[in-house]
């Protein structure tokens, strides 16, 4: 198979000597250990193991504008590694190289390509597509491909991670258009010491493109916050009985051993239960809880809102998107 075509080379490797140090989009300032055996050679960063390539220069560039077979053939690495760039960078699945790749192909031309999508998008062709799969058994190793997944441990955040996700795929005017100063100066708040996930939430988009804001604005997160406040100790004295560790954590930018190791310190203890229903706990919204989110949402942060409520600030975001909330 012919090697994948660049189409807005050439791509220049950034001027730099092993031992000196330039800037990574995602990791910052690294330090070069060598240099790559790819097509396009390019510096690589200092550590053991596997080659890890520093992502700078012309690199950002091929993978806004390259397909992801074009960039993994000139620079040596795999397509998941080019698709991790992608979400850390904020770009979407398809560039300009990928419809010029897709179009060669499938020899559609970009005009029939371009008025195929147009239909596509449209209401009426939409719910043609639905009422066509509608009522249709599922496809039985397709049903033990679910049934598996849906029982595999998940790993640390999923929850989280899933409906930041169903968000971003029930609302997808959420994470579109340019970042307004607002939302820079709200991110630039956040990013030090809250979960990106949560970040996402907040503010309305995608993880990955909190991560390539970031990295525009040149945020840096905190590796350990390890001095404690006095309004972190007040926060716990006041929350960690009725909240627990994970959520008091979630508050404060910590993890959840250290919260509980500081509680215990501060002799605190933690209830199973609070207000009626278990805390972290999956209870359906009522209408005193709707009503009760209303009056507060236009008066007071996400934050404030879940501990006042005693829902997780996802459950608290999710339900204030259902129900049209603005502020």
């Amino acid at each position: 198979m012919p090697a994948p075509e660049l189409i807005a080379g050439p791509y220049l490797p950034p001027e730099c000597t092993v031992g000196g140090w330039i800037d990574d989009e995602i990791d910052g300032r690294l330090e070069v250990g060598g240099w790559t055996a790819a097509p396009i050679s390019w510096p690589r960063r200092k550590k053991t193991g596997r080659a890890s390539l520093i992502l700078c220069g012309d690199l950002v560039r091929a993978v806004r504008t390259e397909s992801s077979e074009a960039v993994a053939h000139w620079w040596g690495v795999g397509v998941t590694k080019v698709w991790m760039w992608r979400k850390a960078l904020g770009v979407g699945r398809v560039t300009d190289g990928t419809r010029k790749l897709l179009q060669e192909r499938t020899g559609v031309p970009p005009e029939a390509a371009a008025r195929g999508r147009a239909v596509a998008a449209e209401p009426e062709a939409r719910a043609r597509m639905a009422d066509s799969k509608r009522g249709k058994p599922v496809a039985p190793q397709t049903r033990e491909a679910l049934l598996r997944a849906a029982k595999r441990k998940k790993p640390s955040g999923f929850g989280v991670r899933a409906n930041a996700a169903m968000l971003g795929r029930a609302l997808p005017d959420l994470h579109r258009g340019e970042w307004s100063s607002e939302e820079d100066d709200r991110l630039r708040e956040l990013f030090r010491r809250r979960p990106v996930a949560d970040i996402a939430l907040l503010l309305g988009r995608t993880q990955g493109a909190v991560n390539g804001r970031a990295t525009v604005l040149a945020l840096r997160r905190d590796k350990a916050i390890s001095v404690w406040t006095e309004a972190d100790d007040e926060f716990l004295r006041e929350h960690y009985a009725e909240l627990g560790a994970e959520r008091c954590a979630a508050q404060l930018g910590r993890t959840a051993g250290a919260v509980s190791v500081r509680a215990t310190r501060l002799g605190l203890s933690f209830r199973a239960a609070s207000r009626g229903r278990a805390i972290g706990g999956h209870t359906k919204w009522t209408s005193q809880d709707d009503a009760e989110l209303r009056a507060l949402w236009p008066q007071m942060r996400s934050e404030e809102i879940a501990l006042s409520l005693r829902r997780s600030l996802g459950s608290v975001v999710a339900r204030a998107v259902r129900l049209g909330l603005k502020r």
